[in-house]
């Protein structure tokens, strides 16, 4: 399932799903754990590889429930195993809380029976699951140390699945060599393996990578070599999210029909698949192609929904970075005060996450409202910091060169004179 024939393993495994879903029913029901412990990891790798989520929820959720009815230490190796399942999928559907109970309940038991296996496993979960609550400092201290267990046991695709989710991490937090470097590695090793699932996760947030740094069409190629090996496998969530992706650098380039028809079909299968995170995702960017085109009542519509359905994952990034596109809505649509709120609201987000790309563009939605205050020494000065900062993404550009125009008369200086904290100040000082 992690090597060249993953595909065939997948066929396979897809003929004969509903015998294999009844047989796990009947084994759960026994209480069969042999028939579990074996059957758990395969069953296990299916469901993520096809994206099916919800599945994987119910299985391994059914599971942990008749092996926590009857109590025995012969079955804590695998109600350990199970909770690592379950909790991961519990994670993917948007299940924050329960997600890291049922995650650090089968760590706390891998650790104390030393399953060496599944330990790593269990710290890159909980990695993944800490980055979406945007506590990054958390995040980064599982995965490294999920990924020094995965290198010394020689895992190869457990080293190259901890690296791909730590590059995640630093291209949140702004370090984006860091990021790339992460993804590049994660990907050499998934072509050693001849994974093509590995593969294409590493293409998919290595051409996210390559669009932040600038080059849209490298990116681009990439996108469409990992949409191609997703197609062949069948996986759902994969083939939504790089159609997103695709999507995302079109609307950047100004095709915008273009990059509608890529978010609407990937809105279609997340909605059919109920993959809730992506679907707030996929209602920013709509909202965006809303805004440009002067539909901001039906851009706030969306936003909203967003917010909603981050809030119920607690994906504080996702929050803040709604917030901005919302605040940027409502400064288009002249509704001024209540900008100042999602604005306000977005940077106390992202700063407590500190999730910085997200904070600069609240930064940017603050200097237009000074400006068309008619305080243009202090926009200019929010615009010198922004600009001038390592982690502005080129998504942010556009509007930084239209910004540039609002002080004509204000000199730029030769370096930001502002730190974080007085850029902060200058958003939240009354007045503004």
């Amino acid at each position: 399932m992690q090597g060249p024939h993953q595909k065939s393993a997948l066929q396979a495994i897809e003929t004969e799903i509903e015998h294999l879903r009844r047989a796990w029913e009947w084994a759960t029901e026994r209480g069969d754990a042999d028939a579990l412990q074996k059957s758990a990891y395969s069953l296990y790798l299916f469901h993520e590889m096809q994206g099916r989520y919800q599945d994987g929820v119910a299985l391994f959720g059914a599971a942990v429930e008749v092996c926590e009815a009857r109590p025995a230490a012969e079955d804590e190796p695998l109600l350990g195993r199970l909770l690592a399942h379950w909790g991961w999928f519990l994670h993917r559907t948007g299940a924050g809380e329960t997600a890291r109970a049922a995650l650090e309940r089968g760590l706390a038991l891998a650790q104390r029976l030393d399953d060496r296996e599944y330990v790593p496993l269990l710290l890159v979960h909980l990695g993944d699951a800490a980055r979406v609550r945007g506590e990054y400092e958390q995040a980064e201290s599982f995965l490294r140390r999920g990924l020094h267990l995965y290198r010394h046991l020689g895992d190869q695709a457990g080293v190259a699945r901890a690296l791909n989710t730590l590059g995640i991490v630093a291209s949140i937090r702004g370090e984006h060599a860091t990021a790339r470097v992460c993804f590049e590695e994660s990907l050499a090793l998934h072509r050693e393996l001849g994974a093509p699932f590995g593969i294409a996760l590493a293409l998919n947030n290595l051409g996210i990578a390559l669009d932040e740094a600038g080059d849209p069409d490298a990116a681009q190629a990439l996108y469409l070599e990992c949409l191609s090996i997703r197609q062949d496998l069948g996986d759902h969530y994969g083939m939504a999210a790089v159609l997103g992706n695709l999507g995302v650098i079109a609307d950047s380039q100004g095709r915008l029909e273009e990059a509608r028809r890529y978010y609407e079909r990937c809105l279609q299968i997340a909605r059919e698949f109920n993959y809730r995170a992506m679907i707030a995702g996929l209602l920013n960017n709509l909202g965006t192609l809303d805004c440009k085109r002067g539909d901001y009542a039906a851009a706030e519509r969306r936003f909203r929904e967003s917010l909603e359905l981050s809030a119920e994952s607690d994906d504080l990034r996702r929050t803040a970075l709604t917030l901005n596109r919302l605040g940027k809505a409502q400064i288009e649509a002249g509704h001024i005060p209540e900008a100042w709120t999602s604005l306000r609201r977005a940077l106390r987000l992202a700063h407590q996450v500190q999730a910085l790309p997200v904070l600069l563009e609240g930064l940017l939605g603050v200097a237009t409202l000074l400006a068309r205050d008619g305080r243009a020494e202090q926009a200019v000065a929010l615009l010198e910091f922004v600009a001038r900062h390592p982690a502005c993404t080129r998504d942010l550009h556009p509007d930084v060169e239209r910004l540039r125009e609002v002080g004509p008369g204000v000199p730029l200086a030769a370096e930001s004179p502002l730190s974080l904290e007085a850029a902060l100040e200058m958003a939240d000082a009354p007045g503004s």
